[in-house]
């Protein structure tokens, strides 16, 4: 098959159309030098035709960008085969980008006698590719930082399906349940949890997961009744629980997210606050009893001394004196008591 010889400089027709392609244009010889160019290609360059016709591609590209380009047009002389590469165009407001190709001008003895290089501006595309490669960083960064937070912040969390399945679980969180990720990732599942069913709190964990509401309790959990799985083997605590929805960009719920706060100690605090209160309420009303009577007996005894100072009285003065006295130093025993032995707790009998 023979090909046609394709000749621009005897073509002024043609070349004049090519002059108003809107794609840069160009052809080269075998000593990698510009026969022709359009207007595009020098607009693209930032040069004039004068500069451009006639000179190599060293003069007119920098020594990478030219090699670059050699290395192309070397290939298409030789093997006669149209050869595709990105090109850059270094520009003070930024780098032009073009996918361009290069084809083989063949005479009729089927050799190639020139080239013609053709360049598709996909700087738009590029600079896309760019800033989605940037957007793709930046979102994995965040992402890598949220894990990294959520994974080793001070605080229990866990993460669950739209369905209530745990499907992610911290380092904290299996820390105060003394719990691995086997035992609770895919397998617990908070809305069949019989602790919230028994303490009350079920209606606003299902309000979070139907109409998507924020709560807020304490509990006391065991995982004893953790409901489908087994968690027997888990601490038991007072936990300060935080729950909010996640919902995608319609309003869809897609996950809930659980923070939990151990506040044993504190309610072991408080438990044991409210005893001692008890208690020092109990030794109050012993003594305010007892000592209530002691002294109305001893006023009883002082008025009638004073119509009759009689000998008796002021023994039965001191007797109940005594008394009071004796009591007071009981009371003293069994705040001591009760001070060591803060779990009990004050029984009425009656």
């Amino acid at each position: 098959m023979k090909h046609k010889v394709i000749a621009l400089t005897n073509h002024i027709d043609h070349a004049k159309i090519l002059d108003e392609v809107s794609d840069p244009l160009a052809t080269l010889n075998s000593h990698y030098q510009f026969t022709y160019a359009n207007k595009a290609l020098a607009k693209a360059l930032g040069k004039t035709l004068e500069v451009i016709i006639g000179n190599d591609l060293w003069e007119i590209y920098s020594k990478d960008g030219a090699d670059m380009r050699r290395d192309a047009i070397k290939k298409v002389f030789e093997t006669g085969q149209t050869k595709v590469i990105e090109t850059i165009v270094p520009k003070p407001s930024g780098n032009l980008y073009f996918i361009t190709t290069v084809k083989p001008i063949f005479n009729e003895q089927n050799i190639v006698i020139s080239v013609v290089a053709i360049a598709k501006d996909v700087t738009d595309r590029k600079q896309a590719e760019e800033a989605l490669k940037v957007s793709e960083l930046e979102y994995r960064n965040q992402a890598n930082f949220l894990n990294t937070v959520t994974e080793n912040g001070p605080f229990a969390m866990w993460v669950s399906d739209a369905e209530g399945t745990m499907i992610r679980a911290n380092q904290s969180l299996r820390n105060i349940l003394n719990l691995t990720n086997d035992m609770l990732i895919g397998k617990y599942n908070v809305l069949h949890d019989e602790n919230l069913d028994a303490q009350g709190f079920m209606p606003v964990v299902e309000a979070v997961f139907n109409d998507l509401k924020s709560t807020r309790f304490a509990m006391y959990w065991t995982g004893t009744k953790a409901g489908d799985v087994d968690l027997s083997i888990a601490n038991e605590l007072w936990i300060d629980v935080s729950m909010f929805p996640i919902t995608d960009e319609v309003g869809k719920l897609v996950n809930v997210v659980c923070q939990y706060v151990d506040i044993t100690e504190r309610k072991l605090a408080e438990e044991e606050i409210k005893n001692h209160r008890e208690h020092l309420a109990l030794i109050n009303q012993i003594l305010r009893h007892d000592l209530t009577n002691d002294l109305v007996v001893i006023q009883s005894a002082l008025n009638l001394y004073n119509d009759s100072p009689e000998e008796e009285l002021l023994d039965e003065i001191s007797s109940h004196a005594g008394k009071s006295l004796e009591l007071i130093g009981k009371m003293r025993g069994l705040e001591s008591f009760l001070s060591n032995h803060r779990k009990l707790k004050v029984c009425d009998m009656l």
